[in-house]
């Protein structure tokens, strides 16, 4: 029997083993290099994202007092025009509002302004709302209707109503 020595082939199989754990073990350090380079630049984002939400923070904390200073501001404006209503004006809206109520309207919001109230209800026909302010008219003298808005509702039949009376 041929003697073969396999002694060669063996060591070209380990060197080729070996030079791949190089390669191997190079290329792990650089992807653990990437990585921690990747963490330190993203930490470093977070922490300039972070002190920029705190400073945007304080700015809307800044503007929303502010803000709330005058809307109190406002409404203090407000009241005091409400205040300027005369007692008759006065007595004379809220004559028509129970004149209105007893049509059977239904009233959502009613404002007053100056010298003038603003009513948002709902209804069913437009016809109801004339009639009830005919009704009205006829009761109360010292109304102006300035301003009538019809809007159906949405999967309903009623229709909102939006009055502007001085």
């Amino acid at each position: 029997m041929i003697e073969v020595n396999l002694l060669p082939w063996r060591q070209i199989a380990a060197k080729k083993q070996q030079d791949e754990l190089k390669i191997f073990i190079v290329l792990s350090i650089i992807l653990i290099f990437v990585f921690i380079m990747a963490h330190i630049f993203l930490s470093q984002q977070n922490k300039k994202i972070m002190a920029e939400m705190a400073t945007l923070e304080n700015k809307l904390m800044t503007h929303s007092a502010k803000t709330h200073n005058e809307t109190a501001s406002q409404l203090d404006h407000t009241y005091m025009n409400q205040a300027k209503f005369s007692q008759q004006q006065f007595q004379q809206m809220l004559n028509f509002l129970e004149c209105f109520g007893e049509n059977h309207l239904t009233i959502s919001h009613v404002y007053f302004q100056a010298n003038e109230m603003d009513m948002i209800g709902q209804v069913s026909s437009t016809f109801t709302v004339l009639k009830s302010l005919e009704m009205c008219r006829k009761n109360q003298a010292g109304f102006t209707v300035r301003k009538t808005i019809f809007t159906p509702i949405k999967q309903s039949d009623l229709l909102q109503f939006h009055l502007v009376i001085s």
